[in-house]
């Protein structure tokens, strides 16, 4: 699977980023606060992890933020697709202290409590072990550190891609498209969330839903991204290749979608979600 992201990782950064940059800031301000509430200044420095954390948007925010909430920060960023390390390393440009290859079920056991937090801006919901990540989020946090991360809701534009398999021919197979659905729900599933932060050790244990509006530059653009990333690409892969399938469905992906989301570009719509936080006993 981190294959899969390391292609989609320039597609991604031009037609996908723009969607998820918004909630990014929400998030970044939430951890800056909450650091700021805890001490800020007072404290020498904070050391943060950004986990699953794609092209680097969300350390990049943090660093970009940090001192207007007068936090100093020191921020390492993680991902397991070698391309978006890449691309991390190249938007952080030094600034971040180290951007590194992980799992994020599976780090080296010497990170051990080393940070005072852990973000995650629409990363770590999309590992497949969610409980084993949070769980593992909790072995590198220091006593007294928080974790906060980011979780789509299910609203209209999963509703939508969800509708947008029906549309491929050939078909894709049902019990394929049973499995799809399932698994966007399953990391939709704040409900799930908050019982692995609690599972995992975690107190204080707090849910805030959020509402932004998010921009789609190009419609056609990010349904051609949305096609080949790891999570759905399997419903799509009947459209996969460049042709007269593949055009005649974006061009019917694009008419469902102006139909549910409007006709301007670039369109920009309403995307709820959710901050779930939690702190490590001291």
């Amino acid at each position: 699977m981190s294959n899969g992201w390391s292609n989609v990782s320039n597609k991604y950064a031009i037609n996908v980023e723009p969607v998820t940059s918004a909630t990014g800031v929400v998030m970044a301000d939430f951890a800056l606060s909450t650091m700021q509430r805890a001490g800020g200044a007072a404290k020498k420095t904070w050391e943060v992890l950004d986990v699953a954390c794609g092209r680097g948007v969300a350390a990049e925010m943090l660093l970009n933020r940090a001192s207007a909430f007068g936090v100093p920060v020191t921020v390492d960023a993680t991902d397991f697709a070698a391309k978006m390390v890449e691309a991390a390393a190249q938007r952080l440009g030094g600034r971040a202290r180290r951007v590194f290859l992980a799992d994020a079920t599976a780090f080296p056991p010497e990170l051990a409590n080393t940070y005072d937090a852990l973000v995650s801006n629409f990363g770590i919901y999309l590992v497949p072990d969610v409980p084993k990540a949070v769980l593992e989020a909790h072995r590198l946090l220091r006593p007294g550190g928080f974790l906060a991360f980011t979780l789509w809701d299910y609203d209209d534009m999963h509703k939508l891609l969800h509708q947008l398999v029906a549309l491929v021919t050939p078909p894709c197979p049902p019990p394929v498209a049973a499995h799809i659905e399932a698994t966007v729900r399953r990391i939709c599933d704040v409900t799930a969330a908050e019982a692995a932060m609690h599972a995992a050790g975690f107190s204080s244990v707090c849910v805030r839903p959020l509402t932004t509006a998010t921009v789609v530059p190009d419609l056609r653009a990010f349904f051609e991204v949305i096609m080949l990333i790891p999570l759905r690409a399997e419903a799509f892969a009947g459209v996969a290749e460049p042709g007269p399938a593949r055009d005649t469905f974006l061009d019917k992906a694009v008419q469902l979608a102006e139909a549910t989301l409007g006709h301007e570009e670039p369109c920009v719509t309403n995307r709820r979600s959710f901050i779930v936080s939690g702190v490590k006993k001291e």
